[in-house]
């Protein structure tokens, strides 16, 4: 069988004997060729079909070292290393059998990591600074880390996640939610993993001599003649070269250690698109903490110790000291390690990933609970606490927007009662909470401010914006219109009901209107363009109905009337025994049936 790949120009070799043999292999049922594929298929039986087929095409580069610009190579082994492809075709297939039909392969691109021996860190060189061409690569790995972590963010949100959902439609809910909050909950976690790529990773890279000598240390004691070391006490410009190196440890380190005082909140950014900043937040601290620490560790390793030994031997104290001294490192962890024990554990992920209301409510329950242990952090400031309660307003939103695309999608026109016990009542109850909640919190937040001596108190907690009341807004409105509408449709129920072919063109009146204006609609848009819309949708909804009430009035008056005459009659036919009946009577009906 054969296979052939075209993307962007770019075939499989028909040359290249390993690619034929990978795509043999994989579209026949054999045993995977190599690496993590022997591995996966070790588990599922030596007659394990191969799980998956990479095609990755090179850069495509006239001066490509091996002539084979534009080809791209089939493998089930792993990706390449050599950082030339520049994308990533991904065909899955876990059939169990020879694969017969299109059906039984799935197929997925990725753009993957570029280079391969940089690994996306900060070095220093005791020969010498980093250079330009360095740095640029460091930038590319780390901007195509991020690229590689969105694109499983994509097919988190847009494949693995509606694939559940079809799945729970089709089958029992209660089997799949779990699944479904794991996928959410991974989601989440490729967000933050993307965050921690922003901060660089500081790697103390040692002059190669010191590097082999303590890798050639055999004890805790240092002898200089045994590691070849002690003629280069003598040597200025090696010694020179090694404290300039550390030197440049210094700068480099306190490019994290000054963060922890320096970094702002995350800017609030109330879109669609832009990144939760309470995540932004959590992933901000947990990250700094580990890269803190990391750089505590670099600091243990046996070569860099040997380097500062050696300064030290040779009277080189100024940068040592300075080592010491100057980095800030301590400050930083504690400083760090404080905050961090505050926000890590604050149950924002629990919110984001929620999708029914009652969880919704637990998340709340929790994040206020969660929220008073900030007056046992040293220093983390109540004025932070509020911006962090405000971006957590935000995610609220979007939560229950979520929640709300995802389940009642024609809130609108679902059955009333159902509209009230799946969307109103449960969002007011969230709403509610959050309320009696929030004022909890202000008590706490003025007793807190008083014992911290915070000047003005009350017009820090006036400037916090609850972003989640815009939504309240909207929906209190969609409530107004769906409850005089249902008010309406229950006037024309209980009048006409009893004359069925009036009955059903009143109720078709009622009911056409607002399925028109409010088709193309969406309820839920709180940009300046929704709101618009719906305002406009609610007026002319309001115009079509007061036309429909002003009719509505005519056929009840022409009804009335009907009514009234028929009764008239009926005191006509009894005139001659009632005749004092009808000049009281009949004559007030008479009146009243006059225009």
């Amino acid at each position: 069988m054969a296979c052939e790949l075209h993307l962007e120009g770019a075939q499989v070799n028909a040359d290249d004997a390993t690619s034929q043999q990978a795509i043999d292999a994989f579209l026949r049922e054999s045993t995977s060729s190599g690496g993590e594929e022997t591995a996966a298929a070790g588990s599922m039986g030596s007659n394990c079909p191969s799980l998956r087929l990479f095609v990755w095409v090179p850069s495509s580069s006239d001066n490509s070292p091996d002539g084979n610009a534009g080809v791209a190579i089939a493998s089930t082994d792993s990706l390449p290393k050599d950082g030339r492809h520049k994308s990533a075709v991904v065909f899955c297939h876990a059939a169990g059998s020879a694969i017969k039909n299109a059906q039984q392969i799935q197929c997925m691109t990725i753009q993957p990591t570029v280079g391969s021996s940089s690994q996306g860190h900060v070095s220093g060189a005791g020969d010498g600074a980093p250079t330009e061409q360095e740095k640029e690569e460091a930038e590319d790995v780390m901007s195509s880390q991020q690229t590689l972590l969105q694109t499983f963010q994509l097919y988190t949100r847009h494949c693995f996640l509606p694939t559940v959902q079809v799945m729970m439609t089709d089958q029992d809910m209660n089997k799949n939610t779990s699944l479904q909050d794991k996928i959410r909950e991974l989601d989440v976690a490729l967000s933050q993993t993307q965050r921690s790529a922003r901060l660089p990773h500081v790697v103390l890279k040692v002059h190669p001599t010191l590097e082999q000598a303590a890798a050639n240390k055999t004890s805790d004691k240092i002898d200089w003649d045994q590691l070849g070391l002690a003629s280069k006490f003598g040597d200025d410009d090696f010694l020179n070269q090694i404290q300039t190196g550390v030197s440049q440890w210094i700068g480099q380190i306190r490019q994290i250690t000054v963060l922890p005082k320096t970094t702002g909140f995350p800017l609030i950014e109330d879109s669609d698109k832009a990144q939760s900043a309470d995540l932004e937040e959590v992933a901000f601290w947990g990250h700094l903490q580990a890269e803190l620490q990391s750089i505590q560790s670099e600091l243990e390793r046996p070569d860099v110790q040997l380097t500062l030994a050696m300064l030290r031997e040779a009277k080189r104290f100024v940068a040592t000291r300075a080592l010491e001294n100057d980095t800030g490192l301590d400050q930083a962890l504690s400083y760090t390690n404080d905050v961090a024990h505050f926000v890590k554990i604050y149950p924002i992920e629990a919110l984001q990933a929620a999708r029914d209301f009652d969880r919704i409510s637990t998340a709340v329950n929790n994040i206020f609970d969660h929220l008073v242990k900030v007056r046992s952090s040293r220093y983390y400031s109540l004025e932070r606490s509020l911006k962090l309660l405000e971006a957590t307003t935000l995610t609220l939103r979007r939560c229950i927007i979520g929640v709300l695309q995802d389940q009642y999608r024609n809130l609108l026109f679902m059955e009333y009662k159902e509209y009230e016990n799946k969307v109103r009542y449960p969002t007011q109850d969230v709403f509610v909470q959050f309320d009696d909640r929030l004022d909890e919190f202000k008590e706490f937040f003025l007793e807190q401010s008083r014992r911290r001596k915070m000047q003005t108190p009350q017009k820090v907690w006036d400037k916090m914006v609850l972003h989640h009341t815009s939504l309240k807004e909207r929906l209190d409105l969609v409530h107004e219109f769906r409850s005089g509408h249902n008010q309406l449709k229950a006037v024309v129920t209980k009048v006409l009901q009893d004359d069925e072919e009036t009955y059903q063109d009143a109720i078709g009146q009622v009911e056409s209107p607002p399925r028109k204006i409010f088709a193309t609609v969406d309820a839920l848009d709180l940009s300046p363009g929704g709101t618009k819309a719906v305002q406009s949708a609610l007026e002319e909804y309001d115009l079509q109905m007061d036309a429909m009430e002003e009719k509505l009035a005519h056929l009840l008056r022409d009804k009335l009337m009907a009514c009234q005459v028929s009764r008239l009659l009926c005191l006509l036919l009894k005139g001659d025994c009632h005749c004092r009946l009808f000049s009281s009577e009949a004559t007030s009906i008479l009146f009243s049936c006059l225009p």
